[in-house]
């Protein structure tokens, strides 16, 4: 229907063929003639739709060129990627998980310390009739509960309330809410210390945690493959090309995880970035000679692109310790180049 063809059947018939292809539990519980006519028929369209497009691309000689010598050879290196995996020094790997672990126990023993027992809650002990009172016990500080972490730092400690919950009925514990508090920290001299102390441990945690988290999924990953390498799934994306990763996402892996990944011998790891390469791909295809004499002055366009949204003079703002600025990307627009 998309592409205005209709074969032998008309639109009822593909809707019911379609109601009965999503009920079906499985393609091999089908019978194989109904299998048969349903994969013919899909066929047949894509066959009809291909015919169109080919038409179309032929008068778009370029865009044929790109596809050939950009798309197809990118596609090749991700199925040659996903087949060759990478090589992890699974003993490293097991050892710095452990060694995360302890440093996570060593905050948690810090943070039972710091935290004063009349902010914890008692424990309920059960006692049977006539026994004594046992002695007052409180119930440890759970790290990773964010329900208590909100209840120590906003109802005990009486911290300022800000971000809630997305249904608004608890007071935020995600990252940005704490390091909003923590940034408070001189406006708050009667705030008791511990409470930001907790902060601190709590953050520190959740980041042992995640990258704990993910040592943990390499070695997974390696020790259930048939060569012992991480086999990450890479695929181009089908409208940029960008290359991701996923089944475990080692492009987003930290630093100091990635370096548990050791070239085999004979081999080296070798590391590059083309900076600018899309806006500089934007530049050349619209042309924008504005744009291009800006990435040949060598201008962070990133940062030139924040300035425009900002108001700001390009020069007029301190940039980091190492000279550049922190900043992400943004939608293309002439309007600020």
């Amino acid at each position: 229907r998309a592409v205005n063809y209709t074969p032998w059947w008309g639109d009822d018939e593909g809707d019911l063929w379609h109601q009965r292809w999503i009920e079906w539990p499985s393609m091999s519980a089908v019978e194989k003639a109904e299998r048969a006519a349903y994969a013919g028929k899909d066929a047949w369209v894509g066959i009809q739709v291909a015919r169109i497009e080919s038409e179309r691309l032929r008068r778009t000689p370029n865009l044929v060129k790109t596809y050939k010598d950009l798309a197809v050879w990118q596609a090749r290196g991700v199925v040659e990627m996903n087949g060759i995996g990478l090589p992890l020094d699974i003993e490293a790997a097991i050892a710095r998980a452990l060694f995360l672990s302890v440093e996570m126990a060593q905050i948690d023993r810090r943070i039972q310390t710091v935290v004063p027992d009349e902010a914890k809650k008692p424990k309920k002990v059960r006692r049977r009739k006539g026994e004594p009172e046992p002695p007052l016990e409180y119930e440890p500080v759970s790290l990773g509960s964010y329900v208590q972490t909100s209840r120590l730092l906003f109802q005990v400690a009486g911290l300022p309330k800000g971000k809630t919950t997305p249904k608004g009925d608890k007071e935020s514990t995600d990252i940005f809410a704490l390091l909003r508090v923590l940034g408070m920290k001189s406006a708050l001299p009667d705030a008791p210390p511990w409470a930001f102390d907790l902060i601190e441990g709590v953050l520190k945690h959740r980041e042992l945690e995640k990258k704990k988290g993910y040592v943990e999924a390499l070695v997974d990953a390696a020790s259930l493959s048939h060569d012992g390498r991480v086999h990450s799934t890479f695929k181009a994306g089908p409208v940029t090309w960008r290359c991701a990763a996923e089944d475990p996402n080692v492009q987003q892996l930290p630093l100091d995880v990635k370096e548990l990944f050791v070239a085999p011998t004979g081999w080296t790891f070798v590391k590059f970035d083309i900076s600018g390469l899309e806006v500089g791909g934007l530049a050349d295809q619209a042309p924008e000679q504005k744009l291009m004499q800006r990435i040949r002055a060598g201008e962070d366009l990133h940062w030139r692109h924040a300035c425009g949204i900002m108001g700001w003079e390009y020069d007029s703002v301190p940039k980091d310790a190492d000279g550049k600025p922190n900043t992400g990307f943004g939608p293309a627009g002439p309007f600020f180049w």
